[in-house]
């Protein structure tokens, strides 16, 4: 019981700290921010992040890979202050993999950490 305290603390907090981060690089204030903690990885996963105009240009598969490839660099340009704090909840295990990815059908976002 108090290791499913602990992990839902830390999911909270991970939470917490998503929404700051989306906020703060994205510029978007997204409610419905969900994680899973898992032995080896942090899956966040966030609802509603595409606009419609993505969602309606996504039909098109080059257009889909290119805002697949732009929200992946952006990410990839932004996550170390993130990484950090993950690094630092999950230690002595730490953020080896980071993957991004976006389904324009649900609008869904998922950043996924692999921990080693």
């Amino acid at each position: 019981m108090e290791f499913t305290s602990v992990m839902n603390d830390f999911k909270e907090i991970i939470t917490g700290f998503a929404k700051t981060f989306l906020r703060q690089e994205f510029s978007m204030a997204y409610e419905s921010v969900n994680v899973l903690i898992d032995h080896n990885m942090v899956v966040i996963r966030v609802n509603d992040f595409l606009c419609p105009a993505e969602v309606m240009a996504g039909v098109d598969k080059k257009n889909a890979a290119m805002i697949e490839d732009m929200y992946a660099r952006l990410f990839d340009k932004a996550k170390g202050p993130f990484v950090a704090q993950l690094n630092q909840m999950m230690f002595p295990q730490k953020v080896v993999s980071v993957q991004t990815g976006v389904n324009f059908e649900t609008r869904v976002c998922l950043l996924t950490f692999i921990l080693g």
